[in-house]
């Protein structure tokens, strides 16, 4: 019966923290609203360059760009306010990929910017999504738990090391696959 609980109780942080990254990706997309074209046009210009073939660059930003959030929250996991600010953590990435997603349909209209959104953002999100969730999982749990100190850290440890193989597995789907279809998808420009 705890078994069911627990979990049913781990599901409901899931999805608690989901409806704030949506929210961020709300936000972001009124925001993309009112930024003017020309600053929609630089935040697509990283995007327009992913489809080059600079693997080594493409790894290595978006490699650092997913650990930052994933060790910010880690961190924030040992102090009493790490909720609040895993809140705000995962609203500004659910921002940023509102923001971005609003600029590729500004830019391109409705139809070749949501094909474009799907090839460039979209495959990474997919994987770093369930990541970041699983670090707000993994400090709420820590900061709330009643386990023995070491085996408690032992624990938390090993949720970051998944984590950062998340990260990894991110930043390899953005650097080939993302690169892959953006290719296909943009091979006009």
């Amino acid at each position: 019966m705890k078994v069911i609980k627990y979990r049913g109780t781990r599901f409901k942080i899931y999805l608690f923290f989901l409806l704030i990254l949506l929210t961020g990706v709300f936000i972001g997309a009124l925001v993309s609203g009112i930024i003017p074209t020309e600053q929609c046009e630089n935040i697509v210009l990283p995007l327009k360059k992913t489809g080059q073939r600079n693997y080594g660059v493409i790894f290595s930003k978006s490699f650092f760009g997913c650990i930052k959030p994933v060790l910010f929250m880690w961190v924030l996991g040992f102090s009493g306010i790490a909720v609040y600010c895993n809140m705000l953590a995962v609203v500004y990435k659910g921002g940023v990929l509102g923001v971005a997603l609003g600029a590729f349909m500004k830019i391109y209209g409705i139809g070749k910017g949501m094909l474009i959104s799907a090839c460039g953002i979209l495959p990474q999100y997919f994987v770093f999504v369930p990541v970041l969730m699983y670090v707000c999982i993994a400090t709420f749990e820590f900061s709330g738990s009643k386990q023995k100190p070491k085996r408690k850290f032992a624990n938390y440890v090993l949720h970051l090391v998944i984590a950062l193989m998340g990260c990894l597995f991110t930043a390899l789907m953005d650097t080939y696959v993302t690169s892959l279809l953006l290719r296909l998808c943009m091979n006009g420009e």
